[in-house]
């Protein structure tokens, strides 16, 4: 993703086309980042809706692998139910190689250009508040972002790996309260 005027463009695209798969022209000169960090914010918040949503469908009884399946091939999926669910948190294995702190770097990032736009963002703002809630209540730093989806399943006191039989639910050592701080 770059912005800046089309020629200036044009010059650095062969130093720009090495970084990745595409080069991508999205605007004047900062809308670049503009678009990465709005990128970003999507996907923490694809991220942390899946987990509400796995939750709540394991609270009816649906295994999280099925209900991911049905979001999969149906409207609900994005690049968090195809690639990140699967492999590392119905997996238990939360290690994508992307820090929550990088996360919630990222939502700041995307909470101040709105800002500096006069745009009104509440799912931005309550995307990095369950971002910092979750760092906080599952021990701070040097967790994976992926790791979103265990604060979720202990604040609704459910796993999000098929282990157990409809509406298997874990009890979560901690009172609510600990987890919630």
């Amino acid at each position: 993703m770059v912005g800046g005027d089309p020629s200036d463009v044009e010059r650095a695209r062969p130093h720009l086309e090495p970084l990745g798969a595409s080069v991508l022209v999205v605007g004047p000169s900062g809308a670049g980042h503009a678009a990465k960090a709005l990128n970003n914010l999507l996907s923490a918040s694809n991220l942390a809706a899946a987990a509400e949503v796995l939750t709540v469908a394991r609270t009816f009884g649906i295994e999280a692998d099925v209900m991911v399946d049905v979001l999969n091939a149906s409207t609900g999926r994005s690049q968090a139910t195809e690639v990140k669910y699967p492999r590392h948190v119905l997996t238990g294995s939360y290690d994508s190689g992307f820090a929550i702190d990088l996360m919630i770097k990222d939502l700041g990032i995307a909470r101040s250009l709105a800002r500096e736009q006069n745009a009104s963002t509440p799912v931005t703002d309550a995307a990095y508040a369950t971002a910092v809630r979750a760092r906080e209540a599952l021990g701070g730093s040097g967790l994976d972002h992926t790791e979103v989806a265990r604060y979720y399943e202990s604040v609704n006191h459910v796993s999000l790996r098929s282990a157990g039989g409809p509406g298997d639910r874990k009890e979560d050592p901690r009172s609510e309260d600990e987890v919630e701080r």
